[in-house]
């Protein structure tokens, strides 16, 4: 518009942020801080490579095979009751072995569906501080420049909740 004038051109110079593994620290990474030129280009290319290493090591340290052992398989055979819902099984009904892709130690017996439901998540989950209101404008807009689709969850025209591609999902903290 004509009347609109330009006051300030914000760019932003530097981010920081740790990785959290919340299943085993030992797959956390110490605080990478970043200050210089194209820092949100730099920081979406940073988060790709972090998407990239959680993949792998859930490819590699959480998809261990179920460990049964005589008593986990007699606690199996005379489970009544999902130990996920705590809902009592129906005559016949199907149920499943459940246990931890990390350890591969037994947890229960489950309902079929509650098992699917209940996993860990493999997406990465990248927390802001004012993500609805400022940040999330830079952040999609360089995201573009990736080729990644974008999903988007809106409180309005401006203001975006979160926001999400492949398996990074950028959240509000507020």
């Amino acid at each position: 518009h004509k009347t609109t004038e330009v006051l300030a051109n914000h760019n932003v110079c530097n981010y920081a942020y740790k990785l959290v593994c919340t299943i085993d620290d030992k797959f956390s990474k110490p605080v990478k801080l970043y200050r210089g030129k194209n820092a949100t280009y730099k920081f979406i290319e940073d988060m790709l490579l972090e998407e990239a290493y959680c993949t792998e090591i859930i490819k590699t340290h959480f998809n261990k095979p179920i460990v049964m052992t005589e008593q986990d398989e007699l606690d199996f055979a005379n489970a009544k009751y999902c130990y996920i819902c705590n809902v009592k099984y129906k005559v016949k009904e199907e149920t499943v072995r459940d246990h931890d892709h990390y350890t591969g130690k037994y947890k229960g017996s489950a309902h079929k569906t509650c098992n699917t439901k209940f996993y860990y998540e493999k997406s990465l989950n990248v927390f802001f501080h004012n993500l609805t209101g400022y940040d999330s404008h830079f952040l999609i807009q360089e995201m573009r420049k990736f080729h990644k689709k974008i999903g988007v969850i809106p409180n309005n025209k401006e203001k975006f909740l979160s926001f999400n591609t492949d398996k990074i999902k950028f959240k509000d903290l507020c």
